[in-house]
């Protein structure tokens, strides 16, 4: 009897554990600065260079910036290459940023601007 409860509560554990690695891979940017790197949770344009996010998930072409759902071919003849970010969002300004990187690079142009400004 000891047993069978032991193995429910690990298996119920392990449950847990799965659901919330499922969780986890939902969050972060949704949008991303192709260029910058720079992600975000909504629509819009990136803080630094003024591009159109592009959706995470979905595929472009290097070239063109054209976006598809599937991986393949662009019309120009180049292959599409998926947007994606591993990154960690800012406490101070809210957007997403590499991992690799040191501080955010959209808190420090804020505070570059505001300083020359």
């Amino acid at each position: 009897m000891r047993k069978a409860v032991i193995a429910v509560v690990i298996v119920f554990a392990l449950g847990l554990v799965a659901a919330a690695v499922a969780v986890a891979g939902e969050a972060g940017a949704k949008y991303i600065c192709t260029m910058c790197k720079v992600g975000a949770e909504q629509a819009g344009k990136c803080p630094l260079c003024g591009k159109d996010f592009k959706m995470a998930g979905k595929y472009m072409c290097p070239a063109c910036d054209t976006t598809s759902d599937t991986p393949g071919k662009c019309a120009c003849g180049r292959e599409y290459v998926k947007v994606e970010m591993a990154g960690v969002k800012c406490p101070g300004c809210g957007y997403y940023h590499a991992k690799d990187t040191k501080g955010c690079p959209v808190c420090d142009k804020m505070a570059k601007d505001k300083k020359q400004g």
